[in-house]
């Protein structure tokens, strides 16, 4: 049992949520101008004066959040208290997570002008995702993944509003045709706003419905309604985007759920409920609004569906810009520059290939082994009940295939709440565990 003095200040907790919450609505929403300093003040001031439980839990927080918030900034912050707030760090974490900083500064050297402040922001992030995955701390990691639903539906809410708030009349018939996405159309480096690319936004989508359906099949009462919404959010988010790697990993996460749930007459009964309504309402809003399934219809027949939207085409001209060049074999391109040095500007969407041509062999079989390492454990101790469990791993696995992973870095990070939902022991323990 977690030690009551120990416990995280759950007002803190609540009042930063709160007040995060209320400034990306004001400046989003309404959009009323604010300083990014105000925002990086705000969670480093309630970052030194919470336990370290804490920290971790306003991490989970702001994880889908990160494209709206100046995350380089406060991530700094974040990660310099959590080492100087634990009491005892792996010697072999802390030299894995300086490997990683080395790695990409000595990458950096065959770019002509670096961007010293991306590097730093990345340095931060990888160092950020292996620090949670690989230290074996005692929390409540229930907690954790609710707290992060609780910030991707903030997330979705506010990209829907906005979206709503800024697209032309006639979006209806722009969407009935294929022109017009909910995200939007560039992904937002800047923190200033929130924004993201349709693919993104379908990812946090996606990984906020795997949390939901694990976390429904683990629930009674009122908490499984509570996640039933929350998955219906997530689902209807991913619909809107209109990306086709939603729908093909939405589905199977649905079809896994149906297979691997615990089979008791309540749950079964809860899900054909669920069931029912969703599809009694999406059929309600498909004839009030028949635009919106002839929008799905059209993105799933457009003709660049063969090459996956140019994705086999990038793949094949990163892949040959990588074999030319030898010295990549050894050093990689490295995360922030790999657009210079390859000479090709347009994003890589394959995360294995990526993390392949930035890191190089080694590189990038040291990078799968340190994400890998807590997965194996996690299903070592969890047997036959990972079923559900694994349902948000599958789901990030599955479709930063069809995205990138280390760059844009925040991406990295729902990576982080696939280890936690696996790491979450059971809904008849109060206190959640991390095997040793």
């Amino acid at each position: 049992m977690i030690d009551k003095e120990k416990q995280p200040n759950k007002t803190m907790l609540v009042v930063f949520i709160a007040g995060l919450t209320a400034l990306l609505c004001i400046r989003d929403i309404l959009f009323i101008s604010l300083s990014k300093w105000i925002l990086v003040a705000f969670c480093c001031l309630f970052a030194v004066g919470v336990p370290y439980e804490t920290l971790i839990y306003m991490l989970c927080f702001m994880f889908p959040l990160f494209c709206g918030i100046p995350r380089k900034y406060i991530l700094l912050m974040f990660l310099i208290l959590l080492l100087a707030k634990k009491r005892k760090v792996d010697g072999r974490i802390i030299v894995f997570l300086f490997y990683w900083i080395v790695k990409e500064i000595v990458a950096t050297f065959w770019v002509t002008q670096p961007e010293w402040i991306e590097l730093v922001g990345y340095c931060v992030h990888v160092c950020l995702l292996f620090y949670l995955i690989l230290n074996e701390d005692v929390l409540n990691y229930k907690r954790c993944v609710d707290i992060y639903l609780l910030g991707t539906i903030i997330l979705c809410g506010i990209i829907i509003v906005r979206t709503l708030l800024t697209a032309p009349s006639n979006w209806l018939y722009l969407f009935s045709n294929g022109w017009f996405r909910f995200g939007m159309a560039e992904e937002n480096t800047s923190g200033m706003v929130i924004e993201l690319n349709a693919n993104s936004l379908a990812y946090y989508a996606v990984v906020g419905l795997a949390c939901s359906l694990f976390l429904f099949t683990e629930s009674k009462g009122k908490q499984s309604v509570l996640y039933g919404l929350t998955a219906a959010v997530c689902l209807i988010t991913g619909l809107m985007t209109v990306s086709r790697s939603f729908l093909l990993v939405a589905a199977l996460l649905i079809i896994w759920t149906l297979i691997f749930v615990p089979k008791n007459p309540r749950m079964t009964l809860g899900i054909l409920f669920a069931g029912v309504l969703v599809v009694c309402g999406g059929m309600r809003i498909l004839q009030s609004h028949p635009e919106l399934l002839q929008g799905l219809t059209a993105r799933l027949n457009n003709s660049n569906m063969a090459t996956g939207g140019g994705r086999s085409v990038l793949f094949a001209k990163y892949l040959d810009a990588f074999l030319a060049n030898h010295r990549l074999y050894f050093t990689g391109t490295g995360v922030t520059s790999y657009k210079e040095i390859t000479g090709i500007y347009n994003s890589m969407h394959n995360a294995t290939e990526q993390i392949f041509i930035c890191y190089g062999i080694f590189g990038s079989i040291l990078f799968f082994i340190g994400l890998l390492i807590p997965v194996v454990r996690c299903l070592r101790n969890n047997g036959t009940q990972a079923k559900m469990k694994c349902l948000p791993f599958i789901a990030v696995i599955l479709f930063i295939q069809t995205i990138q992973f280390v760059n844009p870095d925040m991406l990295m990070m729902p990576y982080v709440i696939s280890i936690y939902c696996l790491r979450v022991r059971g809904k008849s323990d109060e206190e959640f565990y991390c095997d040793s």
